[in-house]
């Protein structure tokens, strides 16, 4: 059956009408309402839209091309794959997401369509399984949604959505890039993302930062390689205190980004800053699961490490001693400098042994 264009607006407004006929006659058809620029309505099932048209099919299976400058907007009605797809669980689930995505997609930049809605829900089942096929659709959804739909917060939680998709497929460098874009230009970032994006180039500057330590266990007595550290060491911090001195008003995001700064201290031998910013966290996110769990963290790291004065969960560290910098390391010593050799073994109680024994063998 061929569609039916309209080529007036006479004859727009009799097919319009005839669907309107059919569609209340009719049974088992989905009942989305298009309200034209004129103020007519007529309910039929939004079948397709494309760039020009819309095309709509009645109860009795006409259809109808409209063009779009026509509709000013839509409302689009239940259907039983909505049912399905609430009520399914594991791998029926995600059928019935992938079957009420593929029918709700074309109506996508249309007003009030609930495509992204749904669209999310599929690509966020897709992102949890473990078949890369899987992964590789839920990123081209979240991308078709972060590029089409039509509500604006829609859009942002898909570019959330696709970003996770990169690392989940272990697209390191595209991701990396991204997020080195996001950082590069944070007015027009979404911030949302633009937090996971720092949060992502703090860890990856602290696992360079772990395996240049690896690499080189003696770094204390190495004037090329201590340098180097000490930038890492500033790099991942800098990301991970971004959400909590720039975005204060998301607690979640801000006690993450603490947190992961407390480990790296910890990582680095810096029990008494991990301390001082774990009150911080806990005195200023208290109602965030991170609170609870750097209480034990600092706490059991501060029994192993000799001569610590931490007592109990946390010490009360001297704020001009504990205050971290953009580019210190959070001991009130500042970056760690070639010549001042207590800031080179902050730490490390065995870094004047070290230096002796190297004398010696080189005697």
């Amino acid at each position: 059956m061929h569609p039916i264009r309209p080529k007036s607006t006479h004859a727009f407004a009799l097919i319009l009408g005839a669907l309107l006929f059919a569609a209340g006659v009719g049974t088992g058809t989905a009942r989305d309402t298009l309200y034209a620029a004129d103020g007519r309505t007529v309910e039929a099932e939004v079948t397709e839209v494309t760039g020009a048209h819309i095309v709509i099919r009645a109860a009795d299976g006409r259809t109808a091309t409209m063009d779009r400058d026509e509709i000013v907007m839509a409302t689009f009605g239940l259907r039983p794959e909505m049912d399905a797809a609430e009520q399914a669980e594991g791998l029926e689930r995600v059928d019935a997401l992938r079957r009420l995505w593929y029918l709700l997609r074309p109506s996508i930049e249309l007003p009030e369509s609930p495509a992204g809605e749904w669209g999310l829900k599929f690509a966020t089942a897709l992102l949890e399984s473990e078949v890369e096929e899987n992964r590789e659709l839920a990123f081209e959804v979240f991308q078709t949604i972060e590029d089409r739909d039509w509500n604006r917060i829609r859009r942002h939680e898909a570019g959330r959505g696709r970003f996770n998709a990169l690392l989940r497929l272990d697209r390191m460098d595209e991701a990396m890039a991204e997020a080195e874009r996001l950082a590069a230009d944070p007015e027009n970032a979404d911030p949302a993302l633009l937090i996971l994006a720092r949060l992502m180039l703090g860890d990856l500057a602290r696992a360079s930062l772990a395996a240049l330590e690896e690499e080189h266990p003696r770094w204390q007595l190495d004037d090329d390689v201590r340098p180097r550290r000490q930038d890492l060491l500033d790099e991942a911090l800098d990301h991970y205190f971004f959400p909590h001195l720039y975005h204060g008003d998301r607690p979640a995001d801000a006690a993450r980004g603490l947190a992961s700064a407390i480990e790296l201290f910890l990582q680095a031998g810096l029990p008494e800053a991990a301390a001082a910013r774990a009150e911080d966290l806990v005195r200023l996110y208290p109602d965030t699961p991170e609170a609870d769990e750097v209480a034990s963290l600092v706490a059991a790291e501060a029994d192993d490490v000799p001569g610590s004065e931490l007592p109990g969960n946390f010490r009360e560290a001297d704020a001009a001693e504990s205050e971290p910098t953009a580019h210190g390391d959070g001991t009130g010593n500042g970056s760690r400098n070639p010549e001042n050799p207590e800031v080179e073994s902050a730490g490390n109680e065995d870094g004047e042994d070290a230096n002796e024994e190297e004398s010696r063998k080189q005697n």
